[in-house]
């Protein structure tokens, strides 16, 4: 399917609508409703029907340029058209250089909504956090802000809001906000009696609103991919990521499905971190332990070395079979 359609999906990247610095020039609606863009689009109005679209040359829009020209090179590559995979990577480095230079805000330490403007939303920020443009020097400052505001975005928004926390390791913030009890939260959805996820988080934010809408269902994924921490390295899962981030909760226990079968994990911590988990027949992981649990490092009972990356364990090469990691605190 995907050999299928590649040469549309490449149309769809909108490459001829970027400029000489590899920017896209399109207007943006950030966020749906219109009152949950926190402040976006202020003052800026598109030139064809006066609406406060935000501007031209925008931080949202070209973070999603990013990451779409980093999936295509993916995709080149799996499709075995390697020249294309080399130049989407290309372009995508372009991109992030110019995105860094063009939106950054050094006196703020923050992304700016866009070219020419002086505002700095959740949204300009969230966007490059969970889209990997933000550059290591540049994190704290960025996650802060993001953890900061809160849930200041919409049910759709919350997906990348929380995908953000999470890769700057910002799980503690982003369980919070999964488990809150405020108007702006799953919890409210359901209160308010509703069997599927909605369109807005409360009639008071939207009050046409419907009640089936898919978009606001973020955790359904968010626990697989980050609480759980299962996510594919390559096609089909054959290569994987288990990365169980916890927050502030003191165990998680899941199965995720994957074509080879079902990952299974069970994660706790107190004064250890232990790990369990069963790889599937035909799949092969790559174990991340949390920051802080670096004393010392079990596998199946037996002391083994780890990659140390940011802070984290990293363990390579785990086959199938059940495995059990225990690693405890302390420098």
């Amino acid at each position: 399917m995907a050999s299928k359609h590649y040469e549309s999906l490449k149309k769809l990247l909108l490459m001829d609508k970027a400029g000489t610095d590899g920017l896209l020039r399109a207007y943006a609606i950030v966020d749906w409703p219109s009152g949950e863009r926190d402040g976006f689009n202020k003052g800026v109005k598109a030139p064809h029907d006066n609406r406060q679209i935000g501007p031209e040359v925008n931080s949202v829009v070209n973070a999603f340029y990013h990451r779409a020209l980093t999936d295509m090179a993916a995709l080149a590559a799996a499709l075995d058209r390697p020249e294309d995979s080399r130049s989407f990577r290309s372009e995508a480095a372009r991109v992030k250089r110019s995105f860094n230079r063009t939106f950054w805000n050094p006196k703020t330490g923050l992304y700016l909504d866009g070219d020419g403007t002086d505002h700095s939303s959740l949204h300009a920020n969230m966007f490059p956090l969970a889209f990997g443009l933000v550059p290591r020097e540049r994190l704290e400052s960025v996650a802060s802000f993001v953890a900061s505001k809160g849930m200041a975005c919409s049910v759709y928004g919350a997906q990348f809001l929380l995908e953000g926390l999470f890769a700057a390791g910002r799980d503690d913030d982003a369980v919070a906000l999964m488990t809150a009890k405020t108007k702006r939260s799953w919890w409210n959805m359901i209160q308010a009696g509703s069997t599927i996820t909605m369109e807005a988080w409360d009639q008071q934010f939207k009050p046409n609103q419907d009640w089936n809408h898919g978009w606001g269902a973020a955790p359904g994924n968010i626990m697989t991919r980050f609480v759980l921490g299962v996510r594919p390295l390559s096609p089909g899962y054959r290569k994987l990521l288990i990365q169980p981030q916890l927050g502030s909760l003191s165990w998680v226990e899941g199965v995720v499905p994957t074509p080879h079968g079902g990952v299974t994990i069970k994660a706790e911590r107190g004064e250890a971190f232990t790990l369990k988990v069963a790889v599937p027949k035909g799949a092969e992981a790559v174990i991340q332990l949390p920051a802080g649990y670096v004393r010392s490092l079990t596998h199946n009972g037996k002391p083994i070395l780890a990659k140390e990356v940011n802070g984290s364990l990293v363990i390579e090469g785990v086959g199938s079979g059940r495995h059990v990691f225990r690693s405890k605190v302390g420098p």
